[in-house]
């Protein structure tokens, strides 16, 4: 593709669409040094080589400092020594995209997780030593059920279904670590390669999810409760205003249950806003 201004060039460059750009250093009343200061340090731009008629230090000083890939003076570059600089630059932004990946992968708060085809782990990042409680020499080369997974045939089925092409996240399952605890995680699988067949391997990114199911079970028992603890109150409630409707009772009787309906009353408002306030948290 070929810009032939500076705003058409910068923009060509703000989509990450190619491999690599030749960069020519006069571009009217900017530079390419220029340009490039204005992408900024984007660390996932295109590889740039800058094209210079100068063969200054100074020139060669200012495109490093800008992020170029390489610079190559016009009237001093071959076919072979462009063809060189391009397959240099385009490796280089392979790498340097590689560096990011691995560096996101390895620092991820996740577990993420490579498996074979055949079930076993290939490799193993510190959210997973912090989600599982495995170091990589201890998990890496085992079968992928020694997370602790406490349904043995979980992995395999989730792997069957990722096959089939249909989507798995946040499928949750109880696992026991090797230091006995027990926890909830939440996972999701795909194909590691777009296009994975049965031989291909697969992604696992697994979430630590104990505290959030913990904190569901406490709600759930309170709600329990608090449903429990609501009868008594209804009952004497109840009992009291259906003996004041059918009966004729003397005042000091009448005040002393209307007092035992206003205390239940209260009572029962009381675990009510208890359980409203559960509700507004959730």
């Amino acid at each position: 593709d070929w810009a032939p201004s500076y705003r058409e060039g910068v923009a060509a460059l703000s989509i990450h669409r190619h491999d690599a750009c030749l960069l020519d250093y006069n571009l009217g009343a900017k530079t390419g040094v220029d340009l490039m200061m204005e992408l900024g340090d984007d660390t996932t731009r295109t590889p740039i080589i800058l094209m210079t008629g100068s063969d200054e230090a100074s020139v060669d000083l200012a495109a490093m400092n800008a992020g170029a890939a390489d610079y190559l003076v016009k009237g001093q570059a071959s076919v072979g020594l462009v063809e060189r600089s391009v397959r240099y630059a385009i490796a280089r932004g392979q790498a340097e995209k590689q560096r990011r990946v691995a560096s996101v992968v390895e620092f991820a708060h996740d577990a993420i997780i490579q498996v074979g085809a055949d079930g076993v782990i290939r490799s193993w990042n510190a959210g997973a030593y912090r989600v599982f409680g495995l170091t990589p020499e201890e998990a890496i080369g085992q079968p992928i059920e020694c997370v602790g997974c406490n349904d043995p045939d979980l992995f395999t089925n989730l792997f069957a279904q990722t096959r089939r092409g249909l989507k798995v996240e946040r499928a949750q399952l109880s696992i026991t670590r090797v230091d006995g605890d027990d926890c909830w995680v939440s996972i999701q699988v795909s194909p590691a390669a777009a296009g994975a067949g049965v031989d291909e391997e697969f992604s696992v990114i697994a979430s630590d999810i104990t505290e959030s199911k913990q904190a569901e079970l406490r709600r759930n028992n309170f709600v329990s409760i608090a449903s429990h603890e609501l009868r008594t109150p209804m009952t004497s409630v109840l009992g009291f205003s259906e003996l004041l409707l059918a009966r004729d009772v003397s005042d000091e009787l009448r005040h002393e249950w209307l007092e035992a309906i206003h205390t239940d009353g209260m009572r029962m408002s009381a675990i009510i806003e208890s359980l409203l306030n559960v509700s507004t948290i959730q």
